[in-house]
């Protein structure tokens, strides 16, 4: 049988018609032959006899021989048709039977399947199908290890199955399903055997364990987990049976009793119970029921020391036994700590009841007494059982109700409340109290532990004490010093009223401490090396010093003090007086600052020469720099490895000028074109520029005032101003921050400038800018306008910003004031003078952008050869045609010989023989009607000297571009 199916039955059928059409026409044949033989014998025998037979008696023999053959035919017929007909009911039966394995076959939720005596697959059931996700038609014919390779551990001998597949046993494999799930499987193969036993192929069912194998896998994990919380548990563990003998235990339980392990197997429960006998524990263990029990009892050790337990018991069932589970923890030291609270409680209760003080505990919401000692209720008159049903409110005298509320409050929001109070004796008398209250919660309620101390004494002392001071503040008056004393022994520093107003302080305020806090930090060490010198040595010591004041404010005072000694050398006291000196100095500080005033200018000035001296001869260097770059720029390609280099030497130049401008905006001597304008418009017009020199954490406030005055200014020196202001407050800002800006119109009084450092009276635009920064100290703020100095680190400043900012305002005849103080922020003051026009300035109109380009004559003067070759290439690329001169003396023979119209003559400022200014009035002569354009690298102090400021002249300050170079020509040569 290979094939349940039914296909080899079928083909059997059809095998045994064609034999039986076979076997027919075989003894048809048969028949036949053998009856045309024994006819041609019969016919040669015929012819050899001496007297044949009749003709009529060879037809009789011919019948019967026929009618022979016939019978003989027919039964042999008959025969095979009884074989045929037999074979097909057997073949009936075995398809039908065929037919009922496959439907059982394939009801069978097992996969099943099904090898030839070679191992290759010769069908299976649905089940399989649907596991493998693989019709059956796609197996057939394989084999299974080729085809699912997990089936290949599977067989005993070798992929095909070997021969002893009846004696194979149930073998686990693991293979993943037709979903790409892998599944546990057990597989068990049983032999096919032939007709004569001999195996023919085999059946392999497979059983899906995979959740079984779960199951287990998690039972084991359950079993390791309760076995690991059953020994690690601080707690001993211990199950008995109903006999008292011990079923299960921990380690810590054997361990606390000082057994082995196995030893405590062996014992029952009275062998360690030290409380109960025998037949009382076995009572017990029988009444354990499901709830348990809780209880706490006594233990014997091995050793025989006794010892606390705290025992919860639980009785559980366990098949046909009833076990009692005891949980165990040693409670020996809780015993002894509570043991030792108990002792300590009394103690503490005896040393409350035995406190001079009264100890009061009071509820928070009925101010009513919980807990108190004796004090509390005699020291008011009171019996405890009076005392007890009294509250707060009861024993006030002066203090309102809500003022007693608010204390309450303070002490439960704050936790510790100190004050003092006027209490009413039970007898009505008055008594004063000092009060401490502190918060307490128990048991989620608010409570105020109490303190009451008698200070009546104290208080009536007090009061003669005030007498006594008051005729001494008399005395002192007159005086006009303050005057202070120090107990040493009791610490209690007395100070006139005249001392207390220098140092802002109460009398009740006054202490050595006090007194220090506001001392100046700086001056705190020697006030602290003379008074300790003055108690160990008996000097009298004697200083200045400063002091703050609760509103920032700083004041010097003189102050003289001795210290007095017992007969054994001891200090008791220190007494002293004091003075407000500031009056005093305030004016030489004053003094002082006007020197320092006259000596910062004087630095000043020195730098400004400096500066002055080297722009020159710097500006013409980064000229030639500037220049070269901007040529080798038009010539090379964009995408070449050299340009990009190019850009950065260009760059660089160009940062060197700025720092140039910036060191003669400093010193005043930059060349600059003021114009009026409005300081509202002008900074609103930058505002967006401003914001991205700024980070988004800081916030920019722009605050414009109501129309303001018109000021005459550079708009360029109003950039440089913000810039640098901004740049400034945003490196003083760490966060977020802001800068605020503001304009408004001011006028200064005489009584006003008097009053602001060399502020002139006027109209002036009060320009601020606010920063909440980390502000400056005062050593700080000395500096901040010297040239390089900068409180930043190495590589984030020049030093130069609000150097650059001074000078611009002083060259414009300006103020600027600051205002800092440490980790209060920064504000500028900068007043421009008030702009009064004279006339009605005429309207500047924007021409339309022209060409640079041109092809007219130019005269080029130049002393320094750099620069003259420099500035022929760059007109020369322009287009022009250039004559030029090293010296004023060879531009004037050009001039003279030269047959070309000279257009433009473009000449130095300053040149050896004669300035650029005496050379145009000589070349005029020649060239009548010479248009001229002057450079210069010099400062506008220099220039200016040289007459070349005037209106109508045109100037170009080295260094300068070549597109800078290109419309300044244009400008010139522009038709009037």
């Amino acid at each position: 049988m290979r094939n349940p199916s039914g296909k080899t039955f079928s083909n059997l059928k059809t095998a045994l018609k064609d034999l039986l059409i076979l076997s027919g026409t075989a003894i048809v044949v048969l028949g036949l032959a053998l009856y045309f033989d024994a006819f041609d014998k019969f016919t040669h025998w015929y012819v050899k006899q001496e007297e044949p037979y009749e003709l009529e008696e060879l037809l009789v023999v011919i019948f019967a021989l026929s009618i022979g053959f016939a019978i003989f035919s027919y039964r042999r017929w008959k025969e095979l048709t009884r074989e045929v007909a037999e074979r097909e009911r057997i073949e009936k039966a075995l398809i039908e039977q065929s037919d009922s394995l496959r439907i059982l076959l394939d009801t069978l939720p097992n996969p099943v399947f099904y090898k030839d005596e070679e191992g290759k697959c010769t069908g299976c059931n649905k089940a399989f199908e649907v596991f493998t996700g693989k019709p059956r038609e796609t197996i057939l014919g394989k084999e299974t290890h080729r085809v699912w390779p997990a089936f290949q551990s599977a067989a005993p001998n070798g992929p095909e199955g070997g021969e002893n597949v009846q004696e194979m046993p149930f073998r686990e494999l693991t293979m993943e399903n037709g979903k790409g799930e892998p599944r546990h499987l057990l597989l068990h193969q049983a032999a096919i055997p032939d007709a004569r036993g001999r195996p023919a192929g085999s059946i392999g069912i497979l059983t899906d364990v995979t959740e079984l194998k779960r199951a287990e896998i998690s039972l084991t994990e359950e079993a390791v987990r309760r076995r690991i919380l059953f020994e690690q548990s601080r707690d001993g563990i211990v199950v008995l049976d109903q006999e008292g003998a011990v079923y299960e235990a921990n380690q810590k339980y054997a361990d606390m009793l000082g057994y082995s392990f196995d030893e405590l197997r062996s014992l029952h429960v009275w062998d360690w119970d030290a409380r109960w006998d025998r037949e009382e524990l076995l009572e017990q263990i029988r009444l354990v029921g499901p709830a348990g029990d809780h209880f706490e009892t006594h233990h014997r050790r091995k050793d025989g020391s006794v010892f606390d337990v705290e025992i919860s018991t639980n009785g559980a069932v366990f098949g046909d036994q009833k076990l009692v589970f005891c949980v165990c923890r040693d409670i020996s030291e809780r015993k002894a700590a509570e043991s030792a609270l108990r002792e300590r409680e009394e103690i503490y209760s005896a040393i409350v009841n035995q406190a001079a003080d009264s100890i009061v505990l009071v509820d928070s919401e009925t101010l009513g007494f919980i807990e108190f000692n004796d004090a509390a209720s005699t020291g008011l008159g009171y019996t405890r059982e009076e005392f007890s049903g009294l509250t707060l409110f009861d024993l006030q005298a002066t203090m309102p109700r809500e003022e007693l509320e608010g204390y309450i409050r303070s002490a439960i929001e704050n936790g510790c409340v100190h004050f003092e109070n006027r209490q009413r004796l039970k007898d009505g008398s008055p008594r004063d109290v000092h009060i401490s209250k502190r918060a307490i919660r128990i048991r989620g309620r608010d409570y105020l532990a109490t303190i009451w101390h008698d200070i009546t004494r104290q208080k009536e002392s007090e009061q003669a004490l005030q007498a006594s001071e008051a005729r001494l503040q008399l005395a002192m008056s007159a005086s006009h010093l303050g005057v202070w004393e120090w107990d040493i022994q009791t610490n209690v520093v007395y100070c006139s009223p005249q001392c207390c107003e220098i140092f802002e302080i109460e009398q009740s305020e006054a202490s050595i401490e006090s007194f220090q806090r506001q001392v100046h930090p700086e001056d705190l060490t020697t006030i602290k090396t003379a008074f300790d010198n003055a108690l160990s040595c008996g000097t009298v010591h004697s200083s200045e010093y400063r002091i703050v004041r609760r509103n920032g404010e700083l004041i010097w005072v003189y102050s003289l003090g001795r210290a007095f000694f017992d007969e054994a050398g001891k200090p008791l006291r220190v007494a002293g007086i004091v003075q407000d000196i500031t009056a005093g100095k305030k004016a030489q500080e004053e003094k002082q600052k006007l020197e320092a005033q006259l000596f910062q200018a004087q630095k000043m000035e020195s730098i400004g020469r400096l500066a002055g001296g080297v722009a020159h001869d710097f500006n013409n260097m980064l000229g030639v720099i500037i220049g070269h770059a901007d040529l080798l720029l038009d010539e090379i390609d964009p995408d070449g490895p050299l340009f990009q280099d190019l850009e950065e030497i260009r760059s660089a130049a160009y940062h060197s000028a700025d720092l140039t401008r910036q060191l003669l905006a400093f010193a005043r001597k930059q060349r600059t074109n003021p114009r009026v304008l409005d300081l509202n418009d002008t900074i609103s017009g930058m505002l967006k520029m401003l914001r991205r020199l700024i980070t988004e954490d800081i916030s920019l406030l722009w605050s414009p005032g109501p129309a303001p005055w018109k000021v005459k200014i550079d708009p360029s020196q109003i950039d440089q101003i913000l810039a640098n202001l901004l740049v400034n407050s945003r490196d003083a800002i760490s966060g977020v921050g802001t800068i605020t800006l503001k304009t408004e119109n001011i006028t200064l009084e005489d009584s006003d400038s008097q009053n602001t450092d060399n502020l002139m009276p006027g109209d002036y635009v009060l320009l601020t800018a606010g920063d909440t920064g980390a502000g400056m100290s005062k050593d700080v703020l000395k500096h901040i306008f010297e040239p390089f100095f900068t409180t930043k680190d190495v590589g984030r400043g020049t030093g130069l910003g609000l150097a650059t900012v001074y000078g611009i305002v002083k060259q414009n005849n300006g103020f600027i004031m600051v205002d800092s103080r440490p980790n209060e922020g920064t504000t500028f003051r900068i007043y421009f003078p008030r702009f009064e026009p004279e006339r009605e300035d005429a309207p500047e109109i924007e021409s339309e952008p022209e060409s640079c380009r041109g092809d007219e004559t130019i005269l080029l003067v130049e002393d320094d050869g750099f620069i003259l070759n420099l500035t022929k290439r760059m007109l020369e690329s322009l287009g022009y045609c250039v004559l030029a001169a090293r010296s004023p003396t060879e531009a004037i023979s050009l001039a003279e010989h030269s047959r070309s119209y000279i257009d433009l003559l473009v000449t130095d400022v300053v040149m050896p023989e004669m300035s650029g200014r005496e050379l145009v009035d000589c070349l005029c002569a020649i060239r009548p009607g010479l248009r001229c354009l002057y450079m210069s690298g010099y400062t506008a102090d220099v220039v200016a000297g040289r007459g070349i400021m005037d209106e109508g002249l045109h100037l170009l300050h080295k260094p300068f571009t070549k597109d800078v170079l290109a419309a300044k020509v244009k400008e010139v040569l522009k038709p009037d």
